[in-house]
């Protein structure tokens, strides 16, 4: 790649019509609702898609660290708690967990790290919030909806981290 990379996207996954499944989405809009002048400052891009799938592997090229911002379900786990991983965690931690978007950013890392490795990310983090259900029309559990500042408070506490 002959252009330089950008240094931080932040990718929030998750169906807005599928109960805590739309957390992912509704803590990234809302972070760039507070942090517009840190996002202008710094550069950052800020995006959401509600399926992903393989289309991962575009949002994430040509950027140095992304940041996902997704919900997850481990089966022992409260709704609410919150996971800081990175790439190694992520194939252990998705082993056992479920994904609503079919192809996850597990699958889509290792596919674009074969494929077009000089364009993916050298850091990729996963903001993953346990949920509780993914009903079809349903809201966002209580549970979470609860810990929305405190999810908000880690992700920028991870945006800083990129510019140290």
């Amino acid at each position: 790649m002959d252009q330089k990379k950008k240094r931080l996207k932040i990718i929030g996954i998750g169906q807005s019509f599928r109960g805590d499944d739309a957390i992912g989405i509704q803590i990234v809009e809302e972070w760039r609702k507070l942090c517009l002048s840190f996002i202008a400052e710094n550069g950052v891009e800020v995006e959401v898609s509600s399926l992903p799938g393989l289309g991962l592997i575009d949002m994430m090229a040509g950027f140095e660290t992304v940041i996902f911002v997704d919900a997850v379900q481990t089966g022992f786990e409260l709704p609410g708690t919150i996971y800081q991983l990175r790439e190694k965690q992520l194939a252990s931690f998705v082993s056992s967990a479920k994904s609503a978007h079919g192809w996850g950013a597990a699958e889509s890392l290792r596919l674009g790290r074969e494929m077009r490795m000089e364009e993916m990310p050298e850091t990729v983090r996963i903001l993953g919030v346990v949920a509780r259900h993914f009903d079809m029309a349903a809201d966002i559990s209580a549970e979470i909806i609860v810990k929305v500042p405190e999810i908000i408070e880690t992700l920028q506490g991870m945006a800083d981290d990129v510019f140290g």
